[in-house]
């Protein structure tokens, strides 16, 4: 297996993709799988006339962080889990 990839379709608004993860094994990591899945999620989701992709990343995940600011999202908002967790709200508008 190469990666997992959680997909939620209108949400948490009709326009919206919301990608609830995205784990590329980590043997994998840095050779642009990754990148080649988010892309495809793009360009799946404005084919379908979605305006944007949100997604959450564990404030402490620079990696994470990183990977996506490069791809073009940018922080709205921190959340908080059940789990105390810290996230940054991202969204990239398609």
């Amino acid at each position: 297996m190469v990666a997992v990839l959680d997909l939620l379709l209108g949400y948490p608004e009709p326009s919206c993709v919301w990608i609830g993860l995205l784990l590329v094994h980590g043997a994998l990591h840095g050779i642009g799988h990754g990148g080649r899945i988010a892309d495809a999620v793009e360009e799946a989701a404005a084919n379908a006339a979605f305006e944007k992709v949100q997604l959450g990343v564990v404030r402490e995940n620079e990696p994470g962080l990183r990977f996506w600011r490069k791809r073009g999202f940018v922080a709205l908002r921190e959340s908080q889990t059940e789990r105390a967790q810290h996230l940054i709200i991202m969204e990239k508008r398609l």
